[in-house]
This record gives structure tokens, C-alpha cells and sequence, in this order.
């Protein structure tokens, strides 16, 4: 068994068996690539989280388009449309549910949370 076949075993069996692969120069070399592997795909998800509104988690939406050529409507397929996100600091005495549990902290939202929060909550 190749010790990236290793990922199907409990975690005991599983470290053992890396670290018998530990053994040989060219299972080391594979175990430091799979790390450096795993913490680049860390990053990715890190990127790509940072494209969410904090306050009610709205995203990239898949959007179709149109082109006019002659006279004729043409398809040109679908586009990425991502929300307007805005860094904003919440003050800490804010009185709207949705940002209190952010009071006092710099987070991204979108214009229409930005909008929310500009105004009074009705009591």
C-alpha cells in the first residue's frame, strides 16, 4: 500500500504506516509535497471565503448575458456576479440583531447590510 492510499485508514493505522514510509528519502520528499499541497489548498478556501457578506452570508451568483449582433440576440454564456462587499467597522453600541455579535469589529459586508445598519431598528 502507497502511503497516499493511507487516507482510507483509522489515524493509528494510518500513522503507522506513514511512518514506515518515513523510512525511505522518496516517501519523505512525497509527504513534505502532500503538506505543502494541503496548506496551498488551505489558502484557496481562505480566498475564496473572503467573497461572502459576513451578516447574511450572500455571494457570487451565476448570471446569464446577452449579446446584440445585426439585429439578432446571441447567448454568450454565463458570468460570475459578486455581491458589492464593503469593508466597514460595526460600532460597539449598535442596537440591530443581525450586528451584534460583530460589535466593535472590522468585517466585509454587502451595500444592502451597509444600508441595514445605517438605519434605526424599529422598537
Amino acid at each position: 500500500m502507497l502511503f497516499w492510499q493511507a487516507a482510507h485508514l483509522t489515524p493509528n493505522a494510518k500513522t503507522q504506516k506513514i511512518i514506515y514510509f518515513l523510512k525511505y528519502p522518496v516517501a519523505r520528499l512525497m509527504v513534505k509535497l502532500t503538506l505543502s499541497l494541503a496548506r496551498l489548498r488551505g489558502k484557496k478556501e481562505k480566498r475564496k471565503n473572503m467573497k461572502i457578506c459576513t451578516i447574511c452570508q450572500k455571494t457570487l451568483l451565476m448570471a446569464g448575458k446577452h449579446n446584440k449582433l445585426r439585429g439578432k440576440y446571441n447567448p454568450v454564456g454565463k458570468i460570475k456576479k459578486y455581491p458589492n462587499l464593503q469593508w466597514i467597522t460595526v460600532p460597539k453600541d449598535v442596537s440591530h440583531k443581525k450586528f451584534i455579535p460583530f460589535a466593535g469589529k472590522r468585517i466585509k459586508v454587502c451595500a444592502k447590510c451597509l444600508k441595514t445598519l445605517a438605519k434605526q431598528p424599529v422598537k
